[in-house]
């Protein structure tokens, strides 16, 4: 077995986008465990070792949801068989499962390239680092006859404060055609998480 005791820096690992980065690299390692790093921050900062925060996913009231906890969250809620997973894109990571052969079938997204102060204030790469938004063409082979589903999409903003609330679900009917179903997110920008839902 493989347990990875500590993943993460501290400067990136509160931006969604790169959580789910390490929490794809895991799954696609093929790691049977993972926890995020500890950092020893002014105790101020909800990420701070001392506080009971679960690692910075909840804020300074230690109830409080902040944005990579919905990240979490929906890694938690995902339940079948993992998926194999690539981007022809540098710096964009993917995780996905299939809960049977017809599914349904669920995947995050992450985009990780920078760390700037506006995202998390930790962070020191100036704001020439960020690159453009751009949609991503996402393709995911479900077999079976040509039919339509329902795509379910969340966009976890790059951000680290807090997010009481789940991040709103948009839906759209989609094509499957030869055992394909395509479609292209909203501008992906650096830093952001999508999870997807498809059935």
């Amino acid at each position: 077995q493989i347990f990875v005791n500590e993943y993460g820096t501290g400067q990136a690992i509160g931006v969604p986008g790169w959580r789910v980065a390490y929490l794809a690299a895991l799954e696609n390692a093929g790691a049977d465990g993972g926890n995020a790093s500890c950092w020893a921050l002014d105790n101020n900062d909800p990420a701070g070792c001392a506080n009971p925060t679960l690692g910075g996913l909840l804020d300074k009231d230690e109830s409080t949801p902040r944005t990579s906890y919905w990240v979490h969250r929906a890694y938690a809620d995902m339940h079948g068989t993992r998926l194999d997973s690539s981007t022809s894109l540098p710096f964009f990571s993917a995780f996905a499962v299939a809960q049977g052969g017809s599914g349904p079938w669920e995947v995050m997204l992450g985009r990780h390239q920078s760390c700037t102060s506006p995202a998390n204030s930790l962070c020191s790469q100036p704001a020439s680092a960020v690159p453009a938004p751009v949609p991503v063409v996402v393709a995911i082979r479900v077999g079976g006859p040509d039919r339509t589903l329902t795509l379910s999409l969340q966009r976890i903003p790059d951000a680290t404060g807090p997010m009481p609330d789940a991040p709103p679900t948009s839906s759209q009917q989609v094509a499957v055609k030869n055992g394909v179903v395509r479609f292209t997110t909203p501008p992906f920008a650096d830093g952001e998480a999508y999870v997807l839902r498809l059935g």
